[in-house]
C-alpha cells in the first residue's frame, strides 16, 4: 500500500506500509530525504513488556519532520525506541548517506558512507546468532553490485537486484522466491527511489501474478503537489489529535456522511454508563467460572435478582428453565458466560470437544429464541420486553 500524506503542519511525504497501519518502513519525503530500513533479527529478543514508539510510526515521524539528516538522526535519538531496527537515510540535496541501528536504548550511527549494503544483520551492533538466510542475501547483493562501489549502479541494475532469485543455499536460480534469495518469499514489493529526479519505481506485489516482477513509476512532484502553502512549524501529532485547543465539533446535523462514493463503514463500540431500568428485575445468568461469579455480584450490588441458568448438555432442559424464568417475570437480559468455563479449552480430547460443541449449539438456540426465532416459546414475549443477550 502506497501512502501519500500531506499533514497540516509536516512535511509532505511518501510512505510504504500495510492495509490498517498507521507508519511504515519505508518512504521518501518533499525534501528529498529517503529512508529505508529492516528489521535485526540477529539481536536478541527484548522482554515483551518493554516501552517505545513502534518502528513504523519512527519512520513516518522521520518523514514528516525531518529536513535534512542531522534533524532525522536528532529525531531518532529524542524517540524512546523499542525493537532493532537498520535504517539507511539519504539527502538529496547534499548528496550524503548516513546508515544508523538501534537496538532498544542503544544507538549506533555512521555518517558519510558511500554506499550501504544490508539485510536483516547487524553491522555496527554485536551480531548473534545470525540466520543464514540473512547471510546468503548479502553476499548475493554484494555480488551482484558491491563491485560498483562509489561509482552507483543504473536504476536497472537496482530494479534486477532487488527481483534476484538465485539462492546461494541451493547453488542455482529458483523458479520461485526462497528466504534464501533477495526476493524473498515474504516480500511485498520492491521499491527503488531516485529523489534528485522524484521519481520511484514500485512492483504492484505478489497478488498481480505474471506482472510482479514489472515496476510502476510514480511521480513525487505529482504526488506531492499541493495548492495550501506548506509550513515549517511541526506540532507533535498527539498535541494536534488530542489537544485541548481542538475546534468544537461541529452540530449532529451537519457531520452526516455522504452516501455517495461510500467505500467503507466503521462501528465503533464504547462502553456507556446506563441505569438497570428496574432495580428488582430478574436476570439470567449462565456459566461456572469467576467471571460469571463476578458478574453476578456486580448486577446483585446494583440491585438485580440473579437467576443462574443450569449448565447441562441437554439444551431442552436450559431453555425450559429459561421458560419458567421468562413465566415468573419477563427480563430484558440474559448473560451468557460458558465461554469462560473450565472446559471451554479441551485440549486435544475429542469427546471434550464434542460436548463443547453440543453445549455451544444450545447457546445459539438460547441466543435465536432470545431473539425472535419462532416467537418466545411461552408466548409472551413482546419487541419491547424480550431478553436481549
Amino acid at each position: 500500500l502506497v501512502q501519500v500524506r500531506h499533514p497540516a503542519a509536516g512535511i509532505p511525504h511518501m510512505i510504504f506500509t500495510a492495509s490498517g497501519q498507521l507508519g511504515g518502513v519505508n518512504g521518501v519525503n518533499a525534501r528529498g530525504l529517503a529512508v529505508s530500513s529492516t528489521l535485526l533479527l540477529d539481536r536478541p529478543r527484548r522482554a515483551v513488556g518493554a516501552i517505545g514508539i513502534m518502528h513504523p510510526i519512527l519512520v513516518m515521524t522521520i518523514l514528516e519532520r525531518a529536513e535534512d539528516i542531522e534533524s532525522a538522526v536528532e529525531i531518532v535519538r529524542g524517540t524512546e525506541r523499542m525493537g532493532a531496527f537498520s535504517l539507511t537515510i539519504s539527502d538529496n540535496l547534499t548528496d550524503r548517506l548516513c546508515y544508523l541501528e538501534y537496538d532498544g536504548a542503544s544507538l549506533h550511527v555512521q555518517h558519510d558512507k558511500d554506499l550501504v549494503m544490508t539485510t536483516n544483520l547487524c553491522l555496527l551492533h554485536v551480531s548473534r546468532d545470525v540466520p543464514p538466510h540473512s547471510s546468503y542475501r548479502l553476499t548475493r547483493l554484494q555480488d551482484l553490485l558491491g563491485a560498483n562501489g562509489g561509482a552507483g549502479f543504473t536504476v536497472g541494475q537496482a530494479q534486477a537486484a532487488l527481483r534476484d532469485r538465485y539462492d546461494l543455499g541451493r547453488g542455482r536460480v529458483t523458479p520461485h522466491p526462497t528466504m534464501n534469495t533477495i526476493h524473498r518469499i515474504d516480500n511485498q514489493v520492491s521499491i527503488v527511489m531516485r529523489p534528485s529526479t522524484g521519481e520511484v519505481w514500485a512492483t504492484p506485489g505478489p497478488l498481480s501474478k505474471e506482472k510482479a516482477d514489472l515496476y510502476c513509476s510514480l511521480n513525487l512532484k505529482e504526488l506531492f503537489a499541493s495548492e495550501v502553502p506548506l509550513t515549517h512549524r511541526v506540532h507533535d501529532r498527539r498535541t494536534v489529535a488530542y489537544g485541548l485547543d481542538a475546534p468544537a465539533a461541529p452540530p449532529e446535523s451537519d457531520t452526516q456522511p455522504d452516501e455517495g462514493g461510500r467505500v467503507m463503514s466503521r462501528y465503533v463500540l464504547r462502553v456507556a454508563d446506563v441505569s438497570l431500568n428496574d432495580r428488582s428485575e430478574r436476570t439470567p445468568n449462565m456459566g461456572q467460572n469467576p467471571t460469571a461469579s463476578a458478574l453476578r455480584e456486580r448486577l446483585e450490588a446494583s440491585g438485580a435478582t440473579v437467576r443462574d441458568l443450569p449448565v447441562c448438555d441437554d439444551p431442552e432442559e436450559t431453555l425450559a428453565a429459561l421458560d419458567r424464568f421468562w413465566q415468573a417475570h419477563p427480563t430484558p437480559h440474559l448473560f451468557l458466560m460458558t465461554a469462560r468455563d473450565d472446559d471451554a479449552a479441551p485440549g486435544d480430547d475429542e469427546e471434550a470437544w464434542a460436548r463443547r460443541r453440543a453445549r455451544g449449539g444450545r447457546s445459539l438456540r438460547l441466543f435465536w429464541r432470545c431473539n425472535g426465532g419462532r416467537g418466545w416459546r411461552a408466548g409472551r414475549s413482546t419487541e419491547e420486553h424480550s431478553p436481549r443477550v
